[in-house]
């Protein structure tokens, strides 16, 4: 019967070998990455890196040193990855600041709010290993943008206050001229989608506004209903989804339509619409169930005549996942933060949102 072994971390971080009695003696030490594959006759490991670009190296370790064997895509470990820096002020005012490589003056700034979400580290969808396709902060750093992503921890009601509590973060961030904070954009996602609407309605320092996929009149949430759950007939499990979700969910109405409908109003962007200066371009996923609340806000805001586009993505559902649908995407995003943040800087189309045709073969 065979010794019982075990492999253990020791100082270093080594991976070692132990034995439950005192022979055969311990083998040596191994200097591994985690989920390396070890060869302990030859003493040498085998694996990847943890995190960042060293995920796309496999690196041969023994007694002798270390070896890079492969690399994938080596040219990207050329590229400029932003280091979140830390933000503080008065009042519990916190967050993080990405800043571009080089820049010539203070940048604009493009907040990414997320209601009830707080960051005790860096946000790990900045991070090169991250996969993210619908708010990718690390496009806008490299289009020459300041990306904030502040500490918003939900509150008796979500809409009291918002936009001081994000322009608390942003004044903070600006305190060593890093920042324009003359010039700030907002960008969300879903309930990040409906706080950038609403914080639009609370105050006229953001400049330019992008959401995608939000709730924009809360009331009508109860009759959100994606096409897959039409066509099924699920349409009990739609309205029990979207009640839940209003009252005891993100939005935090915490009781019913009918028994408090003012808080319902102060909460929906849509009955504030004729407060909102900035410009505001709203994405609507073909397939998501919240289409009626982009269609309904936008109508709102051209008839206000305020400056808003509306872009639909064909074959999306809630997040962006097709590679075509997120080339469209971003090149409207990008231009609409040029257009209203970067108004000096010469732009080789026009900056609007306006349907794009599809290509053709030739």
């Amino acid at each position: 019967m065979g010794a019982v072994q075990a492999e253990i971390v020791g100082d270093g971080g080594q991976l070692c070998r132990v034995f439950a009695d005192a022979l055969p003696a311990p083998s040596p030490c191994v200097d591994a990455a985690p989920g390396a594959s070890v060869s302990w006759d030859r003493q040498i490991s085998v694996g990847i890196g943890a995190e960042g670009r060293a995920s796309n190296r496999l690196e041969v370790r023994s007694a002798l040193g270390s070896e890079i064997v492969r690399r994938l895509n080596p040219e990207l470990d050329t590229v400029y990855v932003p280091q979140g820096r830390l933000i503080t002020g008065p009042n519990g005012a916190r967050g993080w600041v990405y800043l571009p490589e080089t820049t010539t003056q203070p940048p604009p700034v493009v907040v990414i709010p997320y209601p009830g979400k707080t960051y005790p580290t860096a946000p790990r969808a900045m991070t090169p290993e991250a996969v993210q396709m619908t708010l990718n902060g690390g496009l806008l750093v490299a289009a020459g943008y300041a990306v904030i992503y502040p500490d918003l921890p939900a509150n008796a009601e979500p809409s009291a206050g918002l936009a001081d509590r994000i322009l608390a973060v942003v004044d903070a961030a600006a305190v060593d001229g890093s920042i324009d904070a003359d010039r700030i954009g907002l960008w969300g996602h879903s309930f990040g989608g409906w706080s950038v609407v609403m914080s639009a309605a609370q105050s006229e320092r953001f400049k330019a506004v992008i959401a995608v996929n939000g709730a924009y009149n809360l009331p009508l949430s109860l009759s959100a209903m994606s096409p897959h759950q039409r066509m099924q007939g699920d349409n009990t499990i739609d309205a029990i989804s979207g009640a839940r979700w209003l009252e005891t969910g993100q939005a935090g109405m915490l009781q019913s339509f009918w028994s408090d409908p003012e808080r319902y109003r102060r909460g929906s962007p849509f009955e504030a619409a004729d407060r909102i200066a900035a410009p505001v371009l709203l994405f609507h996923g073909e397939l998501d169930f919240l289409g009626a609340h982009a269609e309904q806000m936008y109508a709102a805001l051209v008839r206000l005549r305020k400056p808003a586009a509306l872009t639909y993505l064909f074959g999306e559902d809630h997040s962006i996942h097709n590679p075509g649908n997120a080339r469209i995407y971003y090149e409207q995003v990008i231009d609409w933060f040029d257009r209203y943040l970067k108004p000096e800087t010469p732009r080789s189309s026009p900056a609007i949102a306006a349907a794009t045709p599809p290509s053709t073969p030739g």
